[in-house]
């Protein structure tokens, strides 16, 4: 029996999920919360195989979440549910620690199958998925070929700009990053373009994968 535990916030939506999934014999739904406080609790007071996390939560970064609730879950599988058909978008969970992705598109048989795929340890693998996983390969084989032999430059970057790409490492939006460090959102733009600027990358996710060679670098 594959016990699962939902994470949405939208009560309904949750009890759906749960009726589709306890119509299936060997798939039993442990709970349904709303909060990653309400996860959090039944993790530590049920046993849990598949945590199904959507990744509408309004009131947190749904990323965030993904990392906290792999940390707090321990072996349990983690699927989220609900992205788009944009590698931006998949890779990042990947990299927090998601065990099963289903896509917005999918349908219910897909949902029911990546859940068992994650109980037994299994990823199945979408056109999409595999197409973003060999392109994230790719850049990561440049980061390593094009090293710099020569200091990182994160060191001309401002101790607020830091913390601007730190939010940039964990996919965060620019409200979201406004919200965290409180500032304005035009004053998140500004950081973004002087970080963009000095790192001599293009975009937000260049900047992102700077961030973690930078890191692997020093350890």
């Amino acid at each position: 029996m594959i016990r699962v535990l939902i994470v949405n916030e939208e009560k309904l939506v949750a009890n759906i999920f749960a009726s589709v999934l306890e119509e299936e014999g060997d798939i039993k739904v442990i709970g349904c919360s709303h909060s990653y406080e309400e996860a959090k609790k039944l993790l530590q007071e049920e046993q849990v195989d598949v945590v199904l996390l959507s990744v509408k939560m309004s009131n947190t970064n749904a990323f965030s979440l993904t990392k906290q609730l792999k940390d707090t879950a321990g072996e349990t599988n983690l699927v989220v549910y609900g992205l788009r058909d944009q590698k931006d978008q998949i890779i990042p969970f990947i990299e927090a620690g998601a065990d099963g992705i289903v896509m917005k598109k999918d349908d219910e048989d897909d949902l029911i199958n990546t859940i068992r795929l994650a109980y037994q340890g299994k990823a199945q693998l979408s056109p999409e998925l595999t197409r973003a996983l060999i392109d994230r390969l790719g850049q990561l084989s440049n980061l390593t070929t094009n090293a710099p032999t020569e200091p990182l430059p994160t060191k001309d970057l401002t101790q607020r700009e830091l913390e601007v790409l730190e939010c940039l490492g964990e996919n965060m939006s620019n409200k979201e990053i406004s919200e965290k460090l409180f500032i304005e959102v035009g004053t998140v733009k500004s950081h973004v373009h002087n970080i963009l600027g000095k790192l001599d990358v293009s975009s937000r996710g260049e900047a992102s994968q700077f961030l973690i060679f930078s890191r692997k670098s020093m350890e």
